[in-house]
């Protein structure tokens, strides 16, 4: 993203976790939770601490880290 003009935002998360809770379940794994991570080129992030968050509110994240959204 740095070599790029323009620069941009990057997010990424995995998803596994919650795809096979009767697996993890079994090897008593009882955090459904996965990371997550959002970075910008601009490096004017407000918050860079760990938030937890539902995964359809990890749009609506990056977009007001890139203040695109309120």
């Amino acid at each position: 993203l740095s070599a790029t003009a323009r620069g941009g935002w990057l997010c990424a998360y995995g998803d596994h976790v919650p795809i096979l809770p009767a697996v993890y379940e079994a090897n008593d794994f009882g955090d459904g939770r996965t990371d997550y991570f959002i970075v910008g080129t601009r490096g004017d992030v407000e918050n860079d601490s760990a938030v937890d968050l539902a995964p359809e509110d990890l749009a609506r994240s990056l977009l007001h880290a890139a203040g695109i959204a309120r």
